[in-house]
């Protein structure tokens, strides 16, 4: 993950990358999925 810290992009932008991959690799877990669409 270290280097979406120090990407340059916008924190918003790399919470959202951050969480994108978290929720992905989760994403046989019901719970996860729909977690992510609602921040989607």
């Amino acid at each position: 993950m270290a280097q979406l810290a120090n990407s340059g992009l916008p924190f918003s932008e790399r919470c959202s990358a951050y969480y994108h991959q978290l929720f992905d690799y989760a994403s046989g877990h019901r719970e996860y999925a729909q977690f992510r669409a609602a921040i989607d």
